[in-house]
């Protein structure tokens, strides 16, 4: 017979914890033990964590995979603290992090779930790598010597790490990655930067526009 899984943490306490807060540090629990991040395992993962919050209703033995599905969704479009898909699996963004490890802080664990905690830097840190890139696209040379008119499309995309294959929804999610990283670091340019290639090429972040190459336009 199958039984509701052991509790990692007090019920009392993760109860008081919002969906979309426990998803997110399930996730950054599922990455930190460099386990595939799919739905399955999100789901395996959340459910194992926290299962009196995600349990079907009447089978505590059971997890919930639509109240999943709903919080992760949430995550990513309304609170950006998750990118990714079911397809390709998810990432966590720095403010997703952040989140995490709040509530990391407020978790009394009883046994069990370990999670390292990034050391104090290691985000600004990695913030100072993407804008150093940055500041070597064209995009960006453009930008700073007022000739931001001349930016295209291939010059957005080395800006965003993407290429012109890549789905919108890669190129949505990185772009907001790199825009929290940016806002990390103090870069007001790069933010308006960033903000100008947003609005001039969003028809290259709708989701239901087709990936493809694209041809440089004189």
């Amino acid at each position: 017979m199958i039984s509701k899984p052991r509790e990692l943490y007090e019920p009392d306490v993760y109860m008081k914890i919002s969906y979309d807060e426990l998803v997110t540090y399930a996730l950054f629990s599922l990455l930190k033990t460099n386990k595939n991040p799919t739905f399955e395992n999100l789901v395996e993962k959340v459910f194992t964590l926290f299962p009196s919050r995600f349990h079907l209703i009447g089978h505590p033995e059971w997890p919930d995979s639509s109240l999943v599905n709903k919080t992760w969704l949430r995550c990513r479009t309304d609170k950006h603290y998750i990118t990714g898909s079911t397809s390709r699996g998810f990432n966590i963004t720095p403010l997703g992090t952040r989140a995490a490890e709040r509530i990391h802080n407020k978790l009394a664990p009883s046994s069990g779930d370990v999670v390292i905690v990034r050391r104090k830097g290691d985000e600004r840190t990695r913030a100072g790598i993407f804008v150093k890139r940055i500041e070597k696209s064209k995009a960006y040379h453009l930008y700073k010597v007022g000739k931001r008119d001349q930016i295209q499309p291939l010059d957005f995309y080395e800006l965003i790490f993407c290429t012109p294959d890549s789905l919108p929804l890669t190129k949505k999610d990185n772009l907001i990655e790199i825009k929290q990283y940016v806002e990390l670091y103090g870069r007001d340019d790069i933010m308006n930067l960033l903000h100008f290639c947003e609005e001039n090429f969003k028809e290259e972040l709708f989701v239901g526009k087709r990936g493809g190459m694209l041809k440089r336009r004189d």
